[in-house]
């Protein structure tokens, strides 16, 4: 189960979402992929290299240790695991047959797992606080974002 908010900015729209990240606590930054077992911080949201990647993950520093990855072995590949992990994923859009990242201004998104059913059909749910801030995130884009005809635009859009 989880909470997602889609929108459509350009790259100039993006700071000011990056700067309210940045000012809701210690917060670190994380590519959806990595070639190493440990993660690779990120040194912020902005700039964005499109070559690089196309998903970020967002969490706060003092839940680091519960994120989850596991290795892709027929990519060769470490993939962080959203829905058991305590992340926000803010997601470009990209090509599907290229995999290259649609011009700007284009479609994105911020979706977060609330909860899955564990390993013994028990509700998990994530720790104290990370719901809050998530939802944080998708409250300031549904607040700083203009509402429009194809959903919620960036003022700079």
């Amino acid at each position: 189960m989880g909470r997602q908010v889609g929108f459509v900015v350009s790259r100039e729209g993006l700071w000011p979402f990056a700067e309210f990240v940045s000012a809701s606590g210690d917060i670190c930054f994380f590519e959806s992929i990595h070639h190493e077992e440990k993660l690779s911080e990120l040194d912020g949201l902005l700039p964005l290299s499109p070559e690089r990647f196309m998903t970020v993950f967002l969490a706060r520093r003092e839940d680091v240790s519960l994120i989850k990855s596991s290795f892709v072995e027929q990519q060769g590949y470490w993939s962080i695991d959203s829905l058991t992990s305590p992340v926000v994923e803010f997601s470009l859009p990209y090509e599907r047959d290229t995999g290259a990242v649609r011009p700007w201004p284009s479609g994105g998104r911020l979706w977060f797992s609330t909860g899955w059913w564990g390993e013994f059909d028990e509700w998990a749910t994530q720790p104290t606080g990370f719901v809050d801030w998530a939802d944080s995130l998708l409250r300031w884009i549904r607040r700083h974002f203009v509402r429009g005809d194809h959903g919620l635009y960036a003022p700079r859009a």
